[in-house]
């Protein structure tokens, strides 16, 4: 029984670094935490923010597609609602935004506040940003 909690102390702290090494946007150290097999890829924060969250607020795009790569799911909502592409569209990552769409992202899934198609609507219309990509894409705006 001892062991079982040292292990689950272990992997709590294994996850606290993968996530910490996602925020900073250390590539390297995410690689070797996912290749480790101890980190759980869909593990969260306090705030219910998991992997591909962190990576696509920051617009880390290699992280981003290392998580994909490795199956993390790319609809996976925080305690708020909000999809890694929410996040990414909201902090005007776009790169990460279209990366995600490519992936499967559900372009008109709804957070609990909505602001994901408010913003959409923005860089397509105000800024004129991969129109056709969105369109391409059915994105409802």
């Amino acid at each position: 029984m001892a062991n079982h909690f040292a292990n689950s102390d272990h992997n709590m702290a294994d996850n606290s670094s993968f996530l910490k090494a996602v925020r900073s946007g250390d590539t390297d150290a995410v690689v070797r935490f996912l290749d480790s097999g101890k980190v759980d890829v869909h593990v969260c924060n306090s705030n219910g923010l998991n992997a591909l969250h962190l990576a696509a607020k920051d617009g880390y795009v290699d992280i981003v597609n290392e998580l994909i790569r490795r199956k993390c799911v790319v609809d996976s909502k925080s305690k708020k609602g909000n999809t890694a592409l929410h996040v990414a569209s909201l902090a005007g990552q776009l790169e990460v935004v279209m990366l995600l769409i490519d992936h499967g992202a559900d372009v008109n899934i709804q957070s609990q506040n909505s602001l994901l198609q408010a913003r959409l609507h923005r860089d397509i219309c105000y800024e004129g940003h991969k129109t056709d990509f969105f369109l391409k894409h059915k994105c409802f705006i």
